[in-house]
């Protein structure tokens, strides 16, 4: 555990009396109701009261290591999704039956993506014929699917 003392003295939100010291060190937080460790993350610790803050580093520390755990879906991937079926944001938000603004937010990385909904757009991504059978909304199972409109989602 590293402490040192910020650039900047500022005070204690809680207290009002101490000075918050930089410190890299565990986190524990909980997750699917477990308590968990996220290791090296930046805090800023109080030297009086010891109530300790996250920093805006130490933040994207936990979010990325959330993000791992849960296999999140990356912006890349979500990126790739679209790219591969030509598709825009408010199109993919209606496919998905989601709000345009969550998908948004997935892509831009201010909002988690469910592991739950990362597993169906990977799924969808990687199957062509289970993307175009929810586009269709056609889950009839004995119904085929038009081979021209299968065509441009082939891979080699």
């Amino acid at each position: 555990m590293k402490i040192k003392p910020l650039d900047k003295s500022l005070s204690c939100p809680c207290c009002n009396n101490g000075k918050l010291l930089a410190n890299t060190t565990e986190f524990q937080t909980s997750h699917d109701n477990n308590q968990i460790t996220v290791p090296n993350v930046e805090l800023e610790q109080c030297d009086k009261c010891k109530e300790t803050f996250l920093t805006p580093n130490g933040n994207l520390t936990v979010d990325a290591y959330l993000d791992e755990l849960n296999q999140t879906i990356s912006t890349e991937e979500l990126k790739s999704f679209l790219q591969k079926y030509k598709l825009t944001q408010k199109e993919a938000a209606h496919i998905l039956q989601i709000g345009e603004k969550n998908f948004s937010r997935w892509l831009n990385g201010k909002q988690r993506v469910s592991a739950s909904m990362s597993n169906y757009i990977r799924t969808l991504t990687i199957i062509p014929e289970a993307f175009l059978r929810l586009k269709k909304r056609d889950f009839n199972t004995q119904s085929q699917i038009i081979a021209e409109e299968e065509a441009p989602y082939k891979t080699s």
